[in-house]
C-alpha cells in the first residue's frame, strides 16, 4: 500500500465548506454535493436544505455539522428534529444545549436525535456567554447564524478556548461574506441587519487530508500535493514543518508539495492544541521513528469520536511499541522497522483518523487488516482507494 509518485486532487477542505454552507443557507439555499463529498459536507448540506424545508435533518455523524445545524434551526420558528448516530449523541451536548436556551429555544436532546422548538427565533440575551473550554463549534455556530439580526449581538467566549484557529476561520469566513465584526477583549460583537454576500464556491484542500496522504509517501513511495496554500486558514496546514521536523524530505514549488520517503524518522516533541487533527496520523510516524516522542496539549482529544489518546495507544501497542497515556496526549517510544510486528486486525469504528493512522501504519510494513475502512468516509472518502493506487 503506497502513493508512489501520486498525483491528484484532493478533497477541499471540510472544516470551510460546512462554514460557507451555513452561511449560503441564509442567503440562497445551501450548495449542491459533489460525488466525492465528505460525508460530514454531505450530511451537513442535505440537513440544511432540509431544515429550511421544514424536514428534519437526518444522518449527522459529525459534532460540527450538529452544532452547525442546531443554531440553524434556532433562527426558524417551529418544531424541528436533527438526527445522527447514536455516538454523535454521546459526545459532549449540554454547551450546546445552554447556548441554544440562551437564545429563546427549547432543546432536548435524546440517543440519537435533538428536537428544538422555536417560537421566538433569537430572542436575546446580552451578552450570549459561550463555553470553549471543549470546542470552539459552539461559538462558530452562533457567529455562522448570526445574519438578519434586529439588534447587536455580542457573543462572549467563556473559559481557556481550545482550537482557537477554527474560531478566527469561522471569523474570516464571515467576514469573506460581508459580515462587520467588531472585535472585543473576551469576545466579538456583531452589528443588526446584516445579509450575507456571495462566496467564492472553490474551497482549498483539506489539510487533514493532505497530511494523512504525506505521511504514507513519509514511509513507502513519493507524492505530490498540489494546491496547498502557505496562507490557510486551517490550523492543520502546519504538516510539512512538522515532517521537516522529522526529517521528511519536503520541498516546495509554488502551491505544491514534494514529500519523498524519510531515510529515518526522527522523534519530535509537538503541542498539538490548535491541531488535534493531526493527533493520531502524527502519533503513528512517532511510533515509527528512532527515538522517544511526545504528542501534547490536546485533553480534548478524549471527546473526539472515539478517546484518540486511549484508542492511538492501543494502535501503537499492536505495533509493538510502548505509548504512555497522558491527560493531554502521548508519549511514545518509537522504534524503526516492522520485522517484530506479528499480524493483527484494527477495528478504527467510528473514528476516520484512527482508519488513516492504520493506513499509515500499513503502508509503512506493518502486517494489518483493518476493518471498517468505510469510516474515512466521513472526511476522505478516496483515501484506501488513493494509496492503493500506486
Amino acid at each position: 500500500m503506497t502513493v508512489r509518485d501520486w498525483r491528484g486532487r484532493l478533497p477541499e477542505s471540510k472544516s470551510i465548506r460546512l462554514r460557507d454552507e451555513v452561511i449560503r443557507s441564509h442567503r440562497t439555499g445551501p450548495g449542491a454535493v459533489t460525488v466525492d463529498a465528505p460525508d460530514d459536507v454531505r450530511t451537513a448540506t442535505e440537513g440544511l436544505a432540509a431544515l429550511l424545508d421544514g424536514e428534519p435533518a437526518r444522518g449527522l455523524t459529525g459534532a460540527a455539522p450538529l452544532r452547525f445545524l442546531a443554531l440553524r434551526a434556532s433562527r426558524i420558528e417551529g418544531d424541528h428534529r436533527i438526527e445522527g448516530d447514536p455516538s454523535l449523541f454521546a459526545r459532549p451536548i449540554t454547551p450546546l444545549l445552554d447556548v441554544l436556551a440562551r437564545l429563546g429555544a427549547e432543546a432536548t436532546a435524546g440517543a440519537d436525535a435533538l428536537t428544538i422548538r422555536v417560537r421566538d427565533p433569537w430572542h436575546l440575551e446580552h451578552p450570549i456567554d459561550v463555553d470553549a473550554t471543549r470546542s470552539s463549534q459552539f461559538a462558530s455556530a452562533v457567529c455562522l447564524n448570526a445574519w438578519s439580526l434586529p439588534e447587536p449581538l455580542a457573543i462572549r467566549l467563556r473559559g481557556d478556548a481550545v482550537s482557537a484557529p477554527y474560531w478566527r476561520m469561522t471569523l474570516a469566513r464571515c467576514r469573506a461574506a460581508g459580515m462587520r465584526i467588531e472585535e472585543a477583549d473576551d469576545g466579538i460583537v456583531i452589528p443588526p441587519a446584516q445579509q450575507p454576500n456571495a462566496l467564492d464556491n472553490a474551497v482549498e484542500p483539506d489539510a487533514s487530508a493532505a497530511f494523512a496522504l504525506a505521511a504514507v509517501a513519509a514511509v513507502s513511495g513519493a507524492a505530490r500535493l498540489d494546491a496547498i496554500p502557505t496562507d490557510s486558514l486551517q490550523p492543520d496546514a502546519r504538516f510539512p514543518s512538522l515532517l521537516r521536523a522529522m526529517r521528511v524530505p519536503v520541498a516546495t514549488a509554488g502551491d505544491a508539495l514534494r514529500i519523498e520517503p524519510a531515510a529515518r524518522l526522527e522523534p519530535i516533541d509537538a503541542d498539538l492544541r490548535d491541531a488535534p487533527d493531526l493527533f493520531c496520523v502524527l502519533a503513528v510516524l512517532c511510533a515509527f521513528a528512532s527515538g522517544p516522542s511526545r504528542l501534547r496539549g490536546a485533553p480534548h482529544l478524549r471527546i473526539k469520536e472515539s478517546d484518540r489518546i486511549a484508542r492511538t495507544a492501543e494502535l501503537i501497542h499492536r505495533l509493538g511499541r510502548v505509548a504512555t497515556e497522558c491527560d493531554d496526549g502521548l508519549a511514545i517510544a518509537g522504534h524503526p522497522g516492522v520485522d517484530a510486528i506479528r499480524p493483527f486486525t484494527f477495528d478504527p469504528t467510528p473514528d476516520h483518523r484512527l482508519a488513516m493512522a492504520a493506513g499509515v501504519a500499513r503502508a509503512a510494513g506493518a502486517p494489518i487488516a483493518i476493518d471498517n475502512p468505510h469510516v474515512v468516509a466521513k472526511s476522505f472518502p478516496r483515501f484506501f482507494d488513493v494509496i492503493a493506487s500506486g
